[in-house]
């Protein structure tokens, strides 16, 4: 029987146990170790090798027995031997004389499997280091990555009853509130939005699509913008571009200054008026003081997107900030595992969302559509790479121009409507709402027709009226002054 080359703390017993009682044992043993349990926390790798046997025909829906495990061993080339094989597994069911305790040995394999790995960790920091083969922020990440995930697996897994969980809530009623406030939500600070969604659930695992150029990273930004301050803070992480290039855009979006004119002037090819240089240290004195972390994170695993959320909200919680919001900005960009790309890109949606329950923070992670392919408005039918993303999502908004059809307009700034699409909302409203995107500013604001025909009259105050018939008003009023005076 081989063993790892790392690892100091063996229990066979202790897994022999385990595979006994899984080989003579009815579903609700099985459930006991599939829940907690992978083939890797077994020690001895013979002992692997049958537990995913086994985890492979439970879940194939077939009894668990000697003969199945046997078949299925053969079936993936784990069996040297016929006789060997049947007599260990044979010997496994002989010296496990009860599957009572299976609890209690599945928890003393998986507490070993941790230490074996917090060992294995602990060797490679120490060669690493020494052999200068790794940064210190790169060990730092693969330590944290590490006992987040063993941290996380030793948690007993809690399941919550119907009945127990409505109580709960009857009473949270009766007595006024769960104390959720408007601190356990964000809002985008577009009132046509917030009006429609009425904010994001802590927690809330957000994904927005879009073609290029229509304002994604804009929207986010701006999101951001508005609900950081000097208790909650963001991390950003930017994958596709730079984190000096995003700073930039937010700048001139604070400082109403074109972030055209902007980028040429960090090139020398114009210079900024006295009044827009005032205006641009006004907003950088602002940001100076804002909760908000860039990180560059192309190429980048999920193991060190999480290790990395770990750290930051540590650093932030030592200044009294809570960490509210994270941006993945974009998931193509980030490395995962996966035969393809779509492969690839479910694996990191799959990881990302549990990132975002663990931490009960709310993550937007931007995504591409299909460039071409669909007439009209997109559905979800043309994200791009995979249609899980939509699955994993909580909220899924899609981003529209109608001049997608003209790309020389939309950059001309000739139409600046952009479609705010709420594809799928698991716990609130879906619809669409029409946006201005002032592109030169990087600016999203309300769309005014929108607003007044949605406005909610005030008992007792006329109706509210458009920006043009308010125009033409002022007008008649001017003929008639005019008029009454002779001119």
């Amino acid at each position: 029987m081989s063993k790892p080359d790392t690892g100091i703390f063996v229990r066979p017993e202790a897994e022999e146990a385990v595979l006994g009682a899984m080989l003579q044992g009815g579903e609700s043993v099985i459930e006991v170790a599939v829940e907690k349990l992978t083939p890797a926390d077994f020690f001895y790798e013979k002992h692997g090798d049958i537990y995913a046997a086994c985890q492979a025909v439970y879940i194939a829906g077939h009894q668990v027995d000697i003969a199945a495990v046997f078949n299925e061993l053969k079936r993936t080339g784990r069996v040297t031997n016929d006789q060997d094989t049947l007599a260990t597994l044979s010997g496994m069911v002989a010296v496990t004389s009860s599957t009572l305790n299976v609890k209690h040995h599945v928890d003393i394999v998986l507490q070993a499997s941790a230490r074996n790995r917090i060992d294995a960790i602990a060797r490679k920091l120490q060669r690493e280091n020494a052999q200068e083969k790794a940064t210190p922020d790169e060990l730092w990440a693969a330590t944290e990555t590490t006992m987040t995930e063993i941290s996380e697996r030793l948690q007993p897994s809690q399941t919550e009853w119907i009945g127990d969980l409505a109580e709960e809530i009857v009473a949270q009623v009766i007595a006024g509130g769960d104390g959720t406030t408007s601190e356990d939500f964000i809002e985008t600070g577009l009132e046509s939005v917030d009006e429609l969604i009425g904010g994001f659930e802590n927690g809330t695992y957000i994904l927005l699509g879009g073609t290029p150029s229509v304002g994604k990273s804009a929207l986010t930004q701006q999101i951001s913008e508005e609900i950081e301050d000097e208790t909650t803070g963001v991390l950003y992480f930017v994958a596709e571009s730079i984190p000096s290039k995003l700073v930039g855009r937010a700048l001139a979006r604070r400082a109403n200054i074109n972030a055209r004119k902007l980028t040429e002037a960090r090139l020398g090819k114009v210079m900024v008026s006295e009044g827009e240089a005032k205006r641009l240290t006004e907003a950088a004195t602002e940001m100076k003081s804002q909760n908000v972390a860039y990180q560059k994170a192309r190429g980048w695993n999920v193991s060190q997107i999480r290790a990395n959320v770990q750290k930051v909200r540590r650093q932030m919680a030592a200044r009294g900030v809570r960490l509210k919001l994270i941006v993945i900005d974009y998931i193509g960009e980030l490395d995962g595992p996966g035969e393809n790309q779509t492969a690839k890109i479910e694996a990191i949606s799959s990881a990302l969302g549990a990132i975002c329950q663990s931490t009960n923070t709310t993550m937007i992670c931007i995504t591409s559509l299909n460039g071409e392919g669909f007439r009209g408005r997109p559905n979800l039918m043309h994200l791009r790479d995979s249609r899980k993303l939509a699955f994993d999502a909580d909220v899924v908004i899609l981003l529209y121009r109608e001049a997608e059809k003209d790309i020389e307009k939309w950059n001309n700034g000739g139409d600046k409507t952009v479609e705010f699409i709420i594809e799928k909302a698991r716990d609130g409203q879906t619809g669409i709402v029409p946006l201005h995107f002032e592109r030169g500013f990087q600016q999203f604001t309300d769309d005014p027709e929108y607003m007044l025909k949605n406005a909610k009259q005030v008992p007792g105050l006329p109706p509210p009226r458009s920006a043009r018939e308010q125009a033409n008003d002022e007008f008649e009023e001017f003929v008639k002054t005019a008029n009454a005076n002779g001119q």
